[in-house]
């Protein structure tokens, strides 16, 4: 899959295409997920082979590494998965890469891409940045790369108790639309459309650090810096505004978007 490739993709989604696949509504998709850190089993053998060819025309687009990894229980045992309070992890993705231009923006924007698909099958997610045991993963720095974090996936129970009092305790926390923009005149309904669609974003700690700017008619994406998984938080913002606007992105820290 080439860039262009790339861009046709999400604008095909955005319009309800994909392929032989049926109507797509993202914002519900958008709606539909939330962190989960507790799962009844692995993704099945057919969706799994799904999401991993998806994986592997993301990585073809981006450069970036999206590698699968099935029933690493050791990789969430120990001081820091506990931390993290992960349980019965059996599939997901790695993701990472050599010397690739914005790299971890890509892992933002691709995984995202992944994620919502997995929704869309009816499976749970969740980034994981820190909490895991890398040396336990089939991951090679020497081919690979740097491995910069994981997305877990697999078939989830109703929520339990322990996610219920985290996603109680963080949902309160979560930013209207209207700061997280900044804006010079009044923008278009597609650019509110857009706003709402990254207020439903994942980030690090429900931190939601990508702020939006409406200038002089252009749309542009930016964080304080590009540290502390800011810059996979731009990839995964940028992401949902141009699912829910229309349109594609340059990469970059204060990238612009094109509308269409």
């Amino acid at each position: 899959m080439t860039e262009k490739e790339k861009i046709d993709y999400n604008r095909e989604n955005k319009t309800g295409k994909t392929g032989a696949e049926k109507t797509v509504d993202w914002i519900e998709l958008m709606e539909k997920r939330v962190s989960r850190r507790t799962y009844a089993g692995a993704v099945p053998k057919q969706e799994w082979d799904l999401l991993c060819r998806m994986a592997q025309n993301f990585q073809e687009a981006s450069g970036i590494r999206i590698r699968p990894f099935f029933h690493v229980p050791e990789a969430f045992r120990g001081f820091k998965a506990g931390y993290g309070l992960f349980h019965g992890v059996e599939s997901g993705f790695m993701l990472g890469g050599g010397n690739v231009p914005d790299r971890r923006e890509k892992i933002g924007y691709f995984g995202e891409l992944l994620v919502l698909e997995a929704t869309r099958m009816g499976f749970g997610s969740c980034w994981v940045g820190g909490t895991y045991r890398p040396e336990a993963l089939p991951w090679d720095p020497e081919t690979d790369g740097k491995l910069d974090c994981l997305l877990v996936m697999g078939s989830v129970w109703e929520p339990r108790w322990k996610e219920k009092m985290l996603h109680a305790v963080i949902r309160p926390r979560s930013k209207k639309w209207e700061q997280m923009c900044a804006v010079d005149s009044p923008p278009p309904a597609w650019f509110k459309e857009g706003m709402q669609a990254v207020q439903l974003a994942p980030s690090a700690v429900n931190r939601q650090p990508v702020m939006f700017f409406w200038k002089d008619g252009n749309v542009t994406a930016r964080v304080s810096d590009m540290n502390a998984y800011r810059d996979v938080d731009l990839g995964i913002a940028k992401l949902h505004f141009a699912l829910a606007a229309g349109g594609n992105w340059q990469w970059g820290n204060g990238g612009v978007f094109s509308k269409g």
